[in-house]
């Protein structure tokens, strides 16, 4: 059996969940969300699970965590929440960063919404950094949703000939 704790504070309220050697089988459990820090080491998910957060002021721990079929636990994590609410996540002492979305769709590198963009879609970057943009061809908006994005090798050969929008970047 695994372990579960809550440290609580002031009134009660819970301030940090710890989860340690558990399992979430299929079908009892499929969605967890956090509204407070969270702890959880040496725990397996359902593949069917979804992490998510329910503030913007939560740091996420995961270490030693696993998916039961092996696929990513970035595939049962909500992304978006990191990108949109800034919430700090860790796995395996390594921070998450979502650099990009394109809609609902998060993407750790700019690169793969590049690449994922259609014509007439919009990447917004969540993350603060200098990129560079690889030829597009693609009709697209690119939209900093942070402070500190710059672009340095603008020209006219990355435009591939496509009509490109930018928007609160630094060139």
């Amino acid at each position: 059996l695994g372990t579960f704790s809550f440290g609580h504070g002031v009134a009660g309220t819970i301030e940090k969940v710890t989860i340690a050697d558990s399992t979430f089988a299929e079908g009892n459990y499929n969605q967890l969300r956090f509204y407070q820090d969270v702890e959880i080491t040496n725990t397996v998910f359902n593949k069917e699970m979804t992490i998510d957060f329910g503030t913007a002021n939560v740091d996420a721990t995961f270490d030693g965590c696993t998916v039961e079929d092996g696929s990513s636990l970035l595939d049962v994590i909500y992304l978006p929440d990191i990108a949109e609410m800034g919430v700090k996540v860790e796995v395996n002492g390594e921070q998450v960063v979502v650099e990009a979305m394109i809609g609902d769709t998060a993407y750790l590198t700019l690169q793969e919404a590049f690449a994922a963009a259609q014509d007439g879609d919009e990447i917004e970057i969540y993350a603060a950094g200098t990129y560079a943009l690889a030829t597009s061809g693609k009709d697209i908006t690119i939209t900093a949703k942070v402070n500190g994005v710059e672009f340095d090798n603008i020209g006219a050969k990355n435009m591939g000939g496509a009509d490109v929008t930018f928007n609160k970047v630094t060139f």
